[in-house]
């Protein structure tokens, strides 16, 4: 399987790093392939969900 791992806490280094880090490790140990691993600030992952909606809209 296929996996994207999405962060968007404002403390790049901080508790929610640690535990994506922890998931992607798991998920690698278990045979699956990571594929990104993002850090994206608030602003970042308004634009981020809007770019990725409309590129889902127009594969229908």
């Amino acid at each position: 399987m296929k996996v994207t791992v999405i962060t968007g806490s404002p403390h790049k280094n901080g508790t929610s790093a640690i535990l994506a880090d922890k998931f992607i490790e798991g998920a690698k140990d278990a045979g699956h392939e990571v594929m990104y691993q993002l850090h994206l600030k608030k602003s970042q992952l308004y634009e981020k969900h809007r770019l990725a909606s409309s590129r889902l809209m127009a594969l229908e």
